[in-house]
């Protein structure tokens, strides 16, 4: 996922657009302010007219009470622009997540691109904007003034900058490094946290919490002394921008004081041009802060952009509707599956699937049954050969995995379906012996159901689908007997074509020519 930093800007154009003319009026109205003092020390102190106090009080006044607004709406627009840049973030990433069909080592970062990245980009990204436009307005506007005071002392000013901009850049470039390493750190502590709360109870039972502990302390210790590290960078730079801001105005106080003296600059104009030169280091330094900005904000761009949640293809086989022989739903040719550059099988698989036909795929742990479904549903596309389907077939596939969606029972049988027929619903209720009540409110994050009652709403959920072709993938496996052979008699009834895995005795439900099977053993061989 390219990210282009023009679209980014451009996408909410008006929003910027609205959002700087705030900036530039709020950097106009701060500019004038040590200005004041010149007019006061000047055409007031030093000249006597007291009554042009009461003219450059309400002036200031003014201007103060017109900052309130101002920077009321500065906050609100740039508040906005940053939520929009990162919403556009999120959305783009759950969008490739989503549309991935294969989980890849990459899936595991998903959620901290999500939370953090985005928010990392999206902060720093107005960081950037707001240290960068009005703080370039306002050097250029101190300078202005600068100059118009005095140029010798502006001159000098000048000649500190160089030191200030050399050390931004120093550390810039270590603050990069510092940021990759701790983002590293912090994606390791995440994946630990997610194994140790999925794996809490083998933990416990296996007595490793001493040992988890210990790997635990290690993962934060290393994010600490990185942060320690990149923390001291940074304060260190600030330090620097603040020494200067104390100890430029001083030297152009003692240098000042001289022209005074000899009369080649007005009091006033001193004080306004001491007041400007220590304000002229705040914009500079947190120009100077842009680089270290970007830094921070390249690696998690880096990481968004070399995101890919699907696993790679070596092979892409030809997977295609196609009018079929009579009673023809699916047809696979010459087929092979592949894990990355890994062939499966050394021995191509070739089958056809009828209508009413009931096909048990049998085979040891790691033959690739479960490949072997996936990509006869499309999800699975790292393959050889060719997959015939009929155009208006409709494939259910059922997977394994224990899953649910926040909501109801009745949410889940129902999730995705646009009608379905509620006797229907009662009566597969009734054959698979559910006994929850649908009312009941279950939780993606804390699934209280057992393995049954979770098989059982994804197999009513399924067959509420109305499917030509149902592909189940071990989801009889922890049903009792007479559930299963309920089941089995229900899709028999039905004439409904099934592609299953089934580890149990199948002998008990149905007799030998009532199905056929493929044992992937058979296809592990020598070619």
């Amino acid at each position: 996922m390219k990210i282009n930093y023009k679209n980014i800007f451009v996408k909410h154009k008006f929003l910027l657009f609205i959002l700087g003319i705030f900036i530039f009026l709020q950097v106009v109205v701060s500019t004038v302010f040590p200005y004041i003092t010149k007019f006061i020390i000047d055409n007031v102190l030093v000249s006597g007219h007291l009554q042009n106090l009461r003219t450059i009080l309400i002036i200031t006044m003014v201007l103060v009470v017109s900052l309130i607004p101002i920077n009321v709406a500065i906050s609100y627009f740039s508040s906005k622009w940053l939520q929009l840049i990162i919403f556009d973030f999120r959305q783009k990433i759950a969008e490739r997540f989503l549309d991935s069909k294969e989980n890849s080592k990459n899936n595991g970062l998903f959620i901290n691109t999500i939370i953090n990245d985005c928010e990392v980009i999206g902060n720093q990204l107005l960081s950037i904007l707001l240290n960068s436009i009005p703080n370039i307005l306002l050097i250029i506007l101190y300078m202005v003034v600068l100059l118009s005071l005095d140029l010798k002392l502006t001159l000098l000013i000048l000649l500190t900058i160089p030191v200030f901009v050399f050390v931004s850049y120093i550390t810039s470039k270590k603050v990069f490094t510092l940021s990759k390493k701790l983002q590293e750190y912090r994606d390791r502590l995440i994946g630990f946290l997610n194994a140790y709360v999925r794996n809490k109870l083998l933990i416990d039972l296996y007595k490793l919490k001493d040992v988890e502990q210990k790997e635990f302390t290690n993962s934060v210790e290393q994010v600490k002394d990185v942060n320690i590290k990149t923390n001291t960078i940074l304060s260190f730079l600030g330090n620097i921008s603040g020494l200067l801001t104390v100890i430029i105005p001083l030297i152009t106080l003692f240098f000042g004081s001289l022209l005074v003296v000899h009369h080649q600059l007005s009091l006033g104009s001193l004080v306004a041009f001491n007041s400007y030169s220590a304000m002229l280091f705040l914009p500079v330094g947190k120009l100077l802060d842009i680089p270290a900005l970007f830094s921070q904000m390249k690696v998690s761009i880096a990481r968004i952009e070399s995101l890919n949640f699907s696993s790679e293809t070596y092979s892409l086989g030809e997977y295609k509707f196609s009018t079929l022989k009579d009673k023809e739903l699916l047809f696979v040719k010459n087929f092979i599956p592949y894990v990355e550059h890994k062939a499966l099988f050394t021995k191509r698989l070739s089958f056809s699937l009828l209508e009413e036909d009931i096909l048990r795929i049998s085979g040891s742990n790691g033959v690739g049954k479960s490949i072997l479904l996936k990509t006869l549903v499309g999800y699975h596309e790292n393959f050889e050969g060719e997959i015939k389907k009929k155009p208006d077939s409709q494939i259910v596939y059922v997977p394994q995995e224990n899953f649910l969606f926040d909501g109801t029972i009745k949410d889940n049988m129902i999730k995705g379906i646009e009608s379905y027929e509620t006797d229907q619903l009662l009566r597969l209720i009734n054959t698979l012996s559910f006994e929850l009540p649908l009312s009941q409110e279950v939780s993606s994050v804390t699934i209280a159901l057992s393995s049954g009652q979770l098989q059982k709403i994804k197999l009513i959920r399924a067959l509420l689908s109305k499917p030509n072709i149902l592909i189940l993938d071990e989801v009889l496996s922890n049903l009792e007997d007479s559930v299963v052979f309920n089941f089995i008699s229900y899709i028999k009834e039905m004439k409904m074509t099934t592609i299953f895995i089934y580890h149990g005795n199948f002998d008990l439900f149905l007799n030998k020519t009532e199905y056929h099977s493929i044992d992937l053993n058979l296809y592990i061989g020598k070619l």
